[in-house]
């Protein structure tokens, strides 16, 4: 194939939409949205051959006005904001970047786990309303000391806590 258009459907920070483009071989075109509209996205998909996408919906309504699509990349887990049936029955591929969130995702399962366990949303609220309750702090927080944290090793997510 000699060109590719490339739809990005979501909006990115400058800096990724400039190393994007920096990693395009010959040939290939950009599109990308300056909103998050049906409009727009309908505008960047209609002559794309290939789009990239986060949390855009790629409904039937979106990709029936994409004559020349044959691939979605989606970034990040899951695909359930793409229409796998209409991609299957137009044979468009579908492709999800594999642990591209994995770490991130562990830490914040982490961070969570510490919140729950010192009642970070109880305790901020009471704080930022004028009352520390220290003693009742000491009575009911619980520590992790002690704890096991386990982290398991998985072919498709590298590091994730389970």
């Amino acid at each position: 194939m000699d060109s590719v258009t490339v739809a990005v459907l979501d909006c990115f920070s400058p800096i990724i939409a400039g190393k994007l483009l920096s990693k395009l071989p010959r040939g290939w075109t950009l599109v990308p949205i300056g909103r998050t509209t049906f409009k727009e996205r309908k505008t960047a998909i209609k002559n794309a051959t290939a789009a990239l996408v986060m949390g855009a919906p790629l409904n039937e309504r979106l990709l029936v006005e994409a004559d020349n699509l044959l691939y979605i990349q989606k970034l990040g887990a899951g695909v359930d904001n793409i229409d796998l049936n209409y991609c299957r029955e137009h044979k468009i591929g579908v492709g999800r970047l594999n642990a591209g969130n994995a770490i991130p995702v562990a830490e914040h399962t982490l961070m969570m786990m510490l919140a729950a366990s010192r009642q970070l949303v109880n305790f901020d609220k009471s704080t930022r309303a004028g009352s520390w309750q220290k003693e009742l702090a000491r009575g009911s927080n619980q520590t992790v000391h002690g704890k096991t944290v386990w982290y398991c090793w998985t072919r498709s997510y590298r590091a994730s806590s389970c």
